[in-house]
């Protein structure tokens, strides 16, 4: 009768916070979940290689899995590699709300009215945030220095370049 060990479960969990790292650095709405998941991850990984070392009876091909979901979902995260390829998909869908200045669906996102200051565009994902929070993008087509601080009661403001005219932002009004 095989048996569920410690090593496989927790393989298990360190693929699905993999997962779920991966889900949360190509969506606008998982940003704050990144250091949960990563944290989850590490620790699973660390149990199973303490647990793989201590039963030397055991193979370590076991030990590989979450090492290589570790690798992986860690490598991915530190680029920006899935949110490009998540706006690639999006872009299309993205413009034509931008140009429309009317809400609407770029993919699985509801955008909110898109907000327009000079030639910078405002797209905010709804959902994406808690309660004084939301995220999105941004089409800026002059280039970074024409992103005004949307919203004048923003406390925090912050946005990173993704590829070409796009950037994505979350900012925490106050």
């Amino acid at each position: 009768m095989a048996r569920m060990g410690v090593p496989r479960v927790t393989s298990g969990v360190a693929a699905l916070a993999g997962v779920g790292v991966l889900y949360s650095v190509t969506t606008v709405a998982g940003a704050g979940l990144l250091p949960v998941l990563v944290a989850v991850l590490c620790v699973a990984v660390v149990v199973v290689v303490i647990v793989k070392a201590c039963d030397r009876a055991t193979r370590t091909v076991g030990l590989a899995v979450p090492l290589l979901v570790l690798a992986l979902a860690g490598g991915l995260a530190a680029t920006s590699l899935p949110e490009r390829a998540m706006l690639l998909l999006l872009r299309g869908d993205l413009e034509r709300i931008a140009g429309q200045d009317r809400p609407g669906r770029a993919g699985p996102y509801r955008i909110e009215a898109p907000l327009r200051q000079g030639s910078a565009v405002l797209l905010e994902v709804s959902g994406s945030g808690w309660i004084f929070a939301h995220g999105g993008y941004i089409h800026a087509p002059d280039g970074a220095g024409t992103v005004p601080a949307f919203g004048e009661y923003a406390e925090s403001f912050r946005y990173r370049h993704l590829t070409g005219p796009w950037y994505t932002y979350y900012m925490i009004e106050s």
